[in-house]
């Protein structure tokens, strides 16, 4: 059986190779004006905080494409790329890990990495929001682990702190959102002193990776907020409609769906995590949808790190709900567990395959077709 570090190590270069080659086939959404911030920054130009970047704050991918620069001699608006695969992929080993954790003898971890690497949302959505989507799925799975085992390991706390501080360091608004709500629910369970460590952690590493907060705090608070609420009151643009939205979060709307038909049936079926837990989150991604829902400025990828995260948890219900299934056709023990093992892998296939699929048919088969349609 695969150890903790090792399944983290082989997630995290499976995803490198995967994220790098994604990114390096699609069109990232406003790249030009990250790649030149990444330019800036990294030559200490001040253009870098012009009104498009400047605010998010985003800097963790900043830096690191700086860092990927040194290392790896590569040019910068190339390293960019290379910061958003690394990221994702850092995040998705974390989710493996956990997620192996939280159910060792599972299947759950590959499935849920699978979706996360794998995920046909990255071809429509700005590298913020693509690092930070994976990165709250993240933070969700430490939150269940700490409330589900009462966990007090410092370790687990710290990184639950860490995750918090990169992911308002790369979007300040939903980090804030998820991690308060998150925190007020752990609160009871952990006590003041514990929360108190995640905090401190979480703003240690939110001022660690944002090198604006070095030389003007407040002046930079100031324009995150002053960011978030142009986008919520001042932003005007096309409202959201419901048949985009519902393309972008039809699976993850399928797990949120689950999860209220086992929240209704927890008499018949057994609840295959806490059911507190589930109530809470259920809970949140309304609270946020509705707060989502009432902003200006209206784009689906905001809605993606919710999406994200019950996408995640649908593979979790399949997987758990398809151990459960007993054939009577089968007499043999044996055939059982071979059968339902044989339905769990064709549904980590289909989970997986499906966004592959989706991703494929909507960007690379368009341009495929447009570019062997030309002259």
């Amino acid at each position: 059986m695969l150890k903790l570090f090792h399944v983290f190590l082989l997630v995290l270069a499976i995803g490198l190779v995967v994220q790098s080659t994604l990114w390096k086939n699609i069109d990232v959404l406003d790249a030009e004006e990250w790649m030149s911030a990444t330019v800036f920054l990294y030559q200490g130009d001040a253009r870098v905080f012009n009104k498009f970047t400047y605010g998010y704050p985003g800097t963790p991918l900043l830096l690191l494409a700086g860092a990927i620069h040194v290392v790896l001699a590569i040019p910068l608006t190339t390293s960019f790329t290379g910061s958003l695969a690394t990221l994702i992929s850092l995040s998705a080993a974390g989710i493996a890990a956990t997620c192996k954790l939280l159910r060792p003898r599972s299947l759950w971890w590959i499935a849920a990495t699978g979706i996360i690497l794998c995920n046909r949302l990255y071809a429509a959505v700005t590298p913020p929001s693509a690092a930070v989507a994976p990165l709250i799925v993240l933070i969700f799975l430490l939150s269940l682990y700490i409330y589900e085992q009462r966990s007090q390991s410092l370790r687990v706390h710290i990184m639950l702190g860490i995750s918090l501080g990169v992911g308002a360091a790369l979007r300040l608004d939903i980090t804030a959102a998820v991690g308060f709500l998150l925190l007020i629910f752990l609160l009871p369970s952990l006590g003041g002193k514990r929360i108190g460590v995640i905090v401190s952690t979480a703003f240690l590493s939110f001022f660690l990776l944002n090198p604006f907060l070095w030389f003007t705090p407040l002046g930079h608070l100031q324009a995150i907020i002053a960011k978030i609420h142009y986008h919520w009151a001042d932003y005007e643009t096309e409202r959201l409609t419901i048949p985009l939205f519902l393309n972008r979060a039809a699976v993850g709307l399928l797990g949120f769906s689950l999860a209220v038909v086992l929240l209704f049936l927890r008499q018949r079926l057994p609840l295959l995590i806490s059911r507190k837990f589930l109530l809470y989150t259920v809970f949140v991604t309304i609270s946020i949808s509705i707060i989502l829902w009432q902003a200006s400025y209206q784009v689906p990828w905001y809605f993606y790190p919710l999406i994200f995260f019950w996408e995640a948890l649908l593979s979790l219900f399949l997987l758990d709900l398809a151990a459960l299934v007993h054939y009577p056709f089968l007499t043999s023990l044996r055939a059982q567990q071979l059968l339902r093992q044989s339905v769990q892998i064709s549904v980590i296939i289909l989970l997986v395959g499906a966004q592959v699929l989706l991703l494929l048919t909507e960007h690379f088969l368009p341009e495929g077709i447009y570019l062997l349609s030309l002259p």
